[in-house]
C-alpha cells in the first residue's frame, strides 16, 4: 500500500471515529465541552458565503469548506465544524505517532484536556494545534534525520494562519533556528512571505471580522480599564481561573504536569527537547497574560499551552531509544 494512500485512509478512518465518538456523547456530557464562540462560528459558516475571521483566518475557511461538502449530507454548521475539528484531530494523532510511535506516548497526549479541542470540538482551535504538532514532527525530522526544514516552517505558518495564537511561539522557533543553522534562508523566507502576503492581501481586499485585538486583550496589572476586564493580574480571581484552566488542560484532569516537568528537567538534553521546552514556556506565558473574556468558557483557548507540554512530557516519560546524536545540543 502506497504511503500517501495509507496516510489518507488513516486520516479518513480516524476522522470518522472521532466525529462518531463526539456526536454520540449524551447532551449533558457535551455541555462540559462547550466553548464560548461555537454557536457564532456555526452561524458564520452557514450564512456567510466567504467568511474571513482575522484571528483564525484559515480555520474558518476550512470549516466553511467542510460545511459546503457536508451540508448536502444533512450536517448543519455546528456538525460541520465538529467534523472539521475531527479531521484536524486525525492529522494530529498521526503526527504524534510520527514523533514517537508508542501507545503510552500517544495516550499521554490524547487523554489530556488540551487535546479535547482536536476531538470534534466546535470552535477555532483545532487546526492551529494540529499544524503546530505537524510542525513539531517535521522539526524533529529536520534535527534527527536530516530532512529539509521548510515543511516545519510551512506548518508553523499554517498554524499562524489558523489562529494568531500560533505567533506566540515565534521565540521558541527563533531559538531553534539560532542553535541549528542547517538550512537555506529561503526555507524560512518563503513561508514567512507567503503568510504575510495572504494576511495583507485578504485584509486589503475583503471585509474582515475578528480584528478587535488590542492592549485590552491583556490582563491589566493594577486596575481594570476596559469593558472586557474582570480582574487584574495580581487579583485572586485571576489565579483561581488559571488553576481551573490548568486543571482542564491536564492528563485525566490531574494538574501534575508542571511539577512532573520539574522533576524530569535533567532529561531535557537534546536541542529538540529544549525547543519543545521553549514552546512550553511560550504557551505558559501567553495564557497567563491573556485575558479570559468569557471566563471559564474560554477553557478551550487557555488549555492550548498543554499541547507542547504533553508532547514534551510524553518524550521525557517514553524517550526514544537510542537518542540520535544529531539532535544533541
Amino acid at each position: 500500500m502506497k504511503p500517501l494512500f495509507r496516510y489518507s485512509l488513516g486520516v479518513f478512518l480516524l476522522t470518522l471515529a472521532i466525529f462518531g465518538l463526539r456526536s454520540g456523547l449524551p447532551g449533558w456530557l457535551n455541555e462540559y465541552f462547550v466553548g464560548a464562540d461555537g454557536w457564532y462560528m456555526a452561524q458564520l459558516v452557514e450564512e456567510n458565503p466567504f467568511p474571513l475571521y482575522y484571528r483564525s483566518l484559515l480555520t474558518i475557511l476550512i470549516h466553511k469548506a467542510v460545511y459546503l461538502v457536508a451540508h448536502p449530507l444533512g450536517l448543519d454548521g455546528w456538525q460541520a465544524i465538529s467534523l472539521s475539528s475531527s479531521l484536524a484531530g486525525a492529522a494530529a494523532i498521526l503526527a504524534l505517532w510520527r514523533i514517537r510511535p508508542d501507545g503510552w506516548f500517544l495516550a499521554i497526549n490524547v487523554l489530556s484536556g488540551s487535546f479535547l479541542v482536536l476531538l470534534g470540538h466546535v470552535e477555532n482551535y483545532a487546526w492551529v494545534n494540529a499544524f503546530l504538532i505537524l510542525s513539531f514532527a517535521r522539526a524533529q525530522a529536520w534535527l534527527e534525520r536530516d530532512a529539509p526544514l521548510w515543511p516545519a516552517m510551512a506548518y508553523f505558518m499554517l498554524a499562524g494562519l489558523s489562529h494568531m495564537l500560533g505567533l506566540f511561539y515565534i521565540p521558541a522557533y527563533a531559538y531553534l533556528l539560532y542553535r541549528n543553522r542547517k538550512y537555506h534562508p529561503l526555507e524560512i523566507l518563503i513561508p514567512v512571505l507567503a503568510f504575510t502576503g495572504v494576511m495583507i492581501s485578504l485584509a486589503l481586499v475583503f471585509p474582515m471580522l475578528g480584528t478587535d485585538t488590542g492592549w485590552e486583550r491583556l490582563v491589566p496589572l493594577f486596575q481594570v480599564w476596559a469593558d472586557n476586564h474582570h480582574f487584574t493580574f495580581f487579583a485572586k480571581e485571576h489565579w483561581i481561573i488559571l488553576l481551573y484552566f490548568h486543571s482542564r488542560t491536564a492528563f485525566l484532569g490531574i494538574p501534575a504536569e508542571l511539577p512532573l516537568l520539574f522533576l524530569l528537567r535533567k532529561r531535557i538534553q537534546t536541542l529538540y527537547l529544549k525547543f519543545l521546552l521553549g514552546c512550553v514556556f511560550c504557551g505558559l506565558a501567553w495564557t497567563t497574560i491573556w485575558h479570559p473574556d468569557w471566563g471559564r468558557l474560554d477553557w478551550d483557548l487557555f488549555s492550548q499551552f498543554g499541547i507542547p507540554l504533553h508532547v514534551l512530557l510524553g518524550l521525557l516519560i517514553r524517550p526514544p531509544w537510542p537518542v540520535c546524536k544529531a539532535s544533541a545540543s
